[in-house]
């Protein structure tokens, strides 16, 4: 996955904090339909600085589309699925089913909340600045 972002800071072991706008799901064009309450986000994250870009350049960022893709699936579909799981279970009756249905969707979300936690102390999602598109903030 690529996205365009802007350096606020560099450090000495080769890392640095960048800023990226993300639009909504709609492109950001809330002029045309008002619908939408917040249409960008600032997300601040530490990349890799392998192209020794300076606070205040332009620069593409990159990082693992497989990993974003998986750890999507995971937040999406793993609730989802337990849910479906306990639903469907032979049970003596449907209140029974229910409940099981809830217990399901209760633990993936503890399952995912969790691992998120986990993967914020351990990292490994994991981005690299892989070009500067214009220095200083300066239009190029």
């Amino acid at each position: 996955m690529k996205a365009t972002a802007t350096v606020k800071e560099t450090y000495q072991n080769g890392t640095a904090l960048v800023e990226v706008t993300r639009k909504s799901a709609c492109a950001g064009d809330c002029g045309s339909c008002h619908g939408c309450a917040h249409p960008e986000e600032h997300v601040r994250v530490t990349a890799q600085n392998t192209v020794c870009a300076d606070a205040g350049d332009q620069v593409t960022v990159e990082s693992a589309t497989g990993a974003i893709l998986g750890w999507a699936s995971l937040l999406y579909l793993l609730p989802v699925a337990l849910m479906l799981i306990g639903v469907l279970l032979p049970a003596p009756s449907e209140s029974v089913n229910i409940l099981l249905g809830m217990a399901g969707l209760l633990v993936g979300l503890l399952v995912c909340i969790f691992v998120s936690r986990k993967s914020k102390k351990m990292r490994r999602l994991t981005f690299t600045i892989t070009e500067i598109l214009s220095p200083g903030g300066l239009q190029s």
